[in-house]
């Protein structure tokens, strides 16, 4: 028992002096410390830096000090009305488990008899708060031996006891740790015996040591083992880190010397860690990192890393390195209709007949997709002409899948080396360009052509900027009004983008768009911009004004099957309803590949987002894919509106299509409307809405609600 203690329980003695004495005829219950000695105590107890508690032989509550106060959160009253409820886990043992009334510290007091030391129990308060206390007590007895009183007193030992669960947890976690890691710890003397050995690696490299303790490691193992050596430089004062491979397994070991207390060096601690499958691992995830998983060909890292090494080749004078990038046409109908299991099949056998064509001086990769790569080091035109040649007649063979006999046709574009570019990077991204050319032509390849990139330097400035510009959203939307035929109520805008660039200026869509499709940013520009519109139309609607927002879109972001699920989560994070926004794609952009993109915009239109044909007219119109196609709406392009008044076939052309969209079931929307009379021939030809300079220029949104707030269209009779 501490000297602490010791003094309560003289002290708690000396106070029943007057519970026996002159206060004894006091009442059960009443103040102890009502005399002129007992309120010298009453000090003296209230003061001490420990919880006290009385209770008397009814086990009642009948006093409690300002520090058990304190501590346990309740004055005397409150204190025993707790005690009373009897809460099942008031009190806690050290395992967490709950501690019944009959084994709180006064309990055992009263039952035993005897003082209680040292014993420890978590406190639950009622109000939530929880403390491990360590409680000390004693009874105090009277003339017949019976006992009138039990003293307890008590310290808050939460931060202890939580110290030491902390230390015991992190000692098993530690022991655990060393236990179960495929470590070797060892130390040896400067004999080379090894003095200790533990570990869960043990009988790997060391084995021999352990069966013969007593003999040097320098007389079991080779003289000119490198690990060795290191031992021996160890206990010449270094630190050192060997790999030794021992039996066909690899191991790293770490060598510390050992100092006595002469700072002389006595001997080496070492761990061995056996690396062996860490090594296997590391290899074959920087094989997997280097190769597909479908086709086990080279991927774009590889593939660049070679064409690099092929560029800074000796020996290239008078040959060139040609890239070649390729594609299969309609893979995606491949896909829908057999199913991807056996698309992968397809492109499998592809990347056979390919590999069996190239040759084993070159690099075939597949890139991802339906496309492929193939380098050709050394080599000079008449060569990658016949190879390219002998390419597509290899896949002009009918591939077998599913019993059924399949043709597929393939695009390819070419970039040489160092005729069209002197690093990977250019020359990936023109012959990119080149398969861009050839689809647009039509034909089966085509070298890459400077007159089709003729600001290519410009572009690859552009490329970097752009990436740069929708990062830090550096970009601008700007909004033109859409206003109701009949009553001039603008009931929606189209989002139009704009790029201020710091050194080319303010840049239209049509000076970037084009290089954001032909260097795959179109994906996330086309995100950046439906995001901006629809957070620009959610501001809008706070402020009560409702307004569809329309977005252009390219022919190819129709290829990427997960823009419906993009579209979805903008418009549930933006909180938009989905049908103020419609989706404008242009005629050339619905036509391509229309399997696919009736997939997409199938998916698309069951969000409840309408679909617009921009620009109607201008393109080679289908009505037997207009007619399949789920589209809301068509905008006549404004080359016919602009001069409907004075041109009668521009003006049949716009009545035949307001008759023609009608008759489907679609809206119509007449863009360039520039006057008055433009707008009352739209009116008198039934149509829906109009676009153009006559409301207003594409602004900026705090201009567009300014122009919105003082404009008073004057509706067109």
């Amino acid at each position: 028992m501490s000297q602490g203690h010791t003094m309560i329980e003289q002290k708690a003695e000396q106070s029943m002096i007057f519970l026996n004495g002159e206060e004894a005829a006091q009442p059960a219950g009443a103040d102890i410390f009502t005399s002129e000695g007992g309120r010298y105590w009453r000090k003296i107890y209230d003061s001490m830096p420990c919880g006290v508690v009385v209770w008397d032989a009814g086990r009642h509550i009948i006093e409690v000090n300002a520090t058990a106060q304190q501590i346990l959160g309740l004055d005397v009253q409150s204190l025993q009305a707790y005690v009373e409820l009897r809460v099942p886990d008031m009190m806690m043992h050290l395992d967490g488990t709950p501690m019944s009334a009959e084994e709180w510290p006064s309990s055992i007091i009263f039952r035993t008899g005897q003082p209680l030391h040292n014993y420890i129990a978590g406190y639950n308060n009622p109000d939530g708060s929880y403390r491990w206390i360590q409680f000390d007590g004693v009874p105090i007895c009277g003339e017949n031996g019976t006992i009138t009183h039990v003293v307890v007193s008590f310290i808050d030992v939460t931060e202890r006891v939580q110290a030491e669960r902390r230390a015991r947890e992190s000692e098993a976690r530690l022991q655990a740790i060393f236990t179960n890691l495929p470590v070797i710890l060892f130390v040896m003397d400067r004999t080379g015996i090894i003095t200790f050995l533990e570990g869960n690696g043990i009988g790997q490299p060391l084995d021999k040591a352990v069966e013969t303790m007593a003999t040097s490691v320098f007389d079991l193992y080779s003289r000119t083992d490198d690990a060795l050596e290191y031992m021996r430089r160890t206990l010449e004062g270094e630190t050192l880190t060997a790999q030794t491979e021992i039996n066909g397994r690899v191991f790293e070991v770490r060598l510390v010397p050992l100092r006595n207390e002469q700072d002389e060096v006595s001997g080496i601690l070492g761990v061995a860690i056996d690396t062996t499958e860490r090594k296997r691992a590391e290899e074959q995830l920087l094989y997997q990192s280097r190769h597909d998983a479908l086709t086990d060909l080279p991927n774009r890292i590889l593939l660049m890393e070679r064409l690099e090494e092929a560029i800074k080749a000796p020996g290239q004078a008078g040959q060139s390195v040609a890239l070649l990038v390729m594609d299969l046409d309609h893979f995606k109908d491949i896909n829908d209709t057999f199913g991807h299991q056996h698309g992968d099949l397809l492109l499998q056998q592809v990347a056979e007949r390919l590999l069996h064509v190239a040759g084993p001086q070159a690099t075939v990769a597949r890139l991802g997709g339906d496309e492929f790569a193939l380098l050709l080091p050394a080599t000079d035109k008449a060569r990658i002409q016949q190879t390219v040649e002998s390419l597509l007649t290899a896949l002009e063979a009918a591939f077998t899948l599913r019993g059924y006999a399949l043709r597929v046709e393939a695009s390819t574009g070419i970039a040489l080396y160092p005729e069209h570019g002197l690093d990977a990077l250019t020359l990936l991204r023109r012959a990119d360009m080149a398969l861009y050319m050839a689809k647009r032509a039509h034909e089966s390849y085509a070298f890459y052509d400077a007159t089709y990139d003729q600001y290519s330097p410009r572009r690859l400035a552009l490329t970097g900027a752009l990436r740069n510009a929708i990062a830090s959203n550096e970009l601008l939307l700007y909004y033109q009004p859409e206003a109701d035929t009949l009553t001039g109520v603008v009931q929606g805008v189209e989002a139009l983008l704009r790029w201020q660039h710091p050194t080319y200026g303010f840049l239209s869509p049509d000076q970037f768009i084009p290089l954001a499709e032909q260097t795959g940013l179109i994906t996330p520009l086309s995100a950046w911009v439906l995001e901006t519109a629809l957070r620009q139309c959610r501001k809008w609607l706070r402020s009560g004004l409702e307004l569809s927002v329309s977005v252009n879109l390219s022919m190819w972001n129709l290829r990427d099957e997960c823009l419906p699920d993009t579209i979805a989560t903008l418009l549930q994070t933006c909180c938009i309803p989905p049908r103020l926004l419609c989706l404008e794609l242009t005629e050339s952009a619905v036509m391509v590949d229309t399997e696919r993109t009736l997939a997409v915009l199938s998916r698309i239109t069951a969000l409840g987002v309408r679909i617009s044909v921009d620009d109607f007219g201008t393109g080679y119109s289908s009505l037997f894919y207009l007619k399949r196609l789920p589209v809301n709406e068509l905008k006549i392009d404004r080359t016919f509106v602009q001069h409907m008044r004075d041109v009668e076939a521009d003006a049949a052309i716009v009545r035949s299509t307001i008759e023609l969209a009608h008759s489907l079931g679609l809206h119509v929307v007449a863009e360039g409307v520039e006057d008055r009379a433009t707008w009352q021939q739209l009116r008198a030809l039934g149509c829906d809405t109009i676009q153009g300079y006559y409301l207003s220029r594409p602004l900026p949104p705090h201009d567009f609600e300014r122009w919105l707030r003082e404009t008073k269209l004057e509706v067109a009779i």
